[in-house]
């Protein structure tokens, strides 16, 4: 993770931006944990968490072997502890709050295997199932996840030196890939794959019309680390970083366009699509100590940001317009969230969420070539727009 040289702290300035970042408020939440139990049963073991409503949560394994579990607008009933014990391969969990969401850390004792979480109703509860290494996993994957690993790492041998002030080099990312297929529309339309197409469409653009060198994170199916997004980006010194994703809800009546740069969530709307896009990272190989950022981490991170804050927005804003004029979509706006992916971009960063997979609609349109290519065109222009005023500034002809 690279800091900015002139931003320095002192221990007591550390610990006022962890109070300000972390001590969130858990008033007026929409979900409530009212219950906590672990139980062991003949073929595996259980962690059954009631809530006063049904609600969407992520979960994934960790770096220290456990697993992580995050429920957005979510906090703990007065009855129920942060912290608590387990049973059998359930060492016990802990519960941590970062941005109105909340964080139940759970440890596994040596011997756990596989997992399985899933939603009930009647009462509402999340129930995570914990399978003993030599028992066979007893749930079937999703059929949108590939189960066979095929991990991209890009080779440093590739890099053209940049060395000027001019934009001309430019990292784009698919979102997703591999064994993470991000969401799926109605008919099983995989975001990882429209991704790809419109960022294979968009790198097209950006060499013909801008004569820019062009990276991407992935060129096929490929699962990438978080570390592999941000290090070649880092690596190549891209001059722009640019993460393309579809949207997805759980009514399939949402709809439109929205941009965004790496910042605080002001949003219960903003913290929602954050908490989706993160997922990915905390589900990545348990050994990467960068699947998980620490809360401390993610703050400097942010803050080296900032140096980067006003050109990440005004790209954001002219990609934006670019999309809603293409588009015809519903302007959902430019918004700024903690997208892990953007984390550590040492260089103006956004992503962007062109359509709602989960709308059926707006799904068909994805799927269609000609829509991937408006919104690669798009992007492109604002891309264009924002290298000629930026290189205008910079007394650069």
């Amino acid at each position: 993770m690279r800091l900015v040289g002139r931003l320095s702290f002192t221990g007591s300035g550390i610990a006022l931006i962890l109070l300000l970042h972390l001590c969130t408020c858990a008033f007026g939440a929409s979900y409530t944990i009212a219950q906590v139990v672990a139980k062991s049963y003949d073929d595996f073991d259980a962690l059954i968490i009631t809530l006063n409503q049904e609600s969407e949560f992520g979960l994934g394994s960790t770096s220290s072997g456990g697993l992580r579990l995050s429920v957005a607008d979510c906090t703990l009933a007065d009855s129920v502890s942060e912290q608590g014990g387990g049973a059998g391969l359930i060492a016990g969990y802990s519960v941590s709050y970062y941005q109105d969401v909340l964080y139940m850390d759970i440890s596994l004792i040596e011997g756990a295997g596989k997992y399985k979480g899933y939603l009930l109703s009647d009462p509402a509860r999340i129930v995570i199932k914990i399978f003993p290494k030599e028992e066979a996993f007893t749930g079937d994957y999703p059929s949108n996840i590939s189960t066979e690993e095929n991990v991209y790492k890009y080779d440093p041998k590739e890099i053209i030196p940049d060395n000027d002030l001019a934009i001309n080099t430019i990292c784009i990312d698919p979102g997703h890939g591999g064994r993470f297929s991000g969401a799926v529309g109605p008919t099983g339309v995989m975001e990882k794959d429209v991704n790809l197409r419109i960022s294979l469409k968009l790198k097209n653009y950006l060499e013909k019309e801008l004569g820019v060198t062009v990276y991407l994170c992935r060129y096929d199916d490929s699962m990438v680390y978080l570390a592999d997004r941000t290090g070649l980006a880092n690596d190549v010194k891209a001059d722009l970083f640019i993460s393309i994703h579809n949207n997805a809800y759980y009514s399939s009546k949402a709809n439109g366009t929205e941009t965004f740069f790496l910042s605080e969530s002001r949003t219960d709307d903003e913290r929602a699509v954050a908490v989706r896009e993160n997922e990915d990272f905390l589900m990545e190989d348990p050994n990467l100590s960068t699947s998980k950022l620490s809360d401390l981490e993610f703050i400097l991170a942010a803050i080296a940001q900032n140096e980067f804050l006003e050109e990440s927005s005004e790209l954001a804003e002219l990609v934006q317009q670019a999309l809603i004029a293409r588009l015809g979509s519903t302007d959902r706006g430019v918004k700024q969230a903690p997208f892990f992916v953007l984390v550590g971009c040492y260089m103006p960063a956004i992503l962007v969420e062109g359509l709602f997979i989960s709308n059926p609609e707006e799904e068909e349109k994805l799927n269609d070539p000609y829509w991937q290519d408006l919104i690669a065109r798009a992007v492109y222009e604002g891309v264009a727009e924002f290298k000629k005023r930026q290189e205008k500034r910079m007394g650069i002809k």
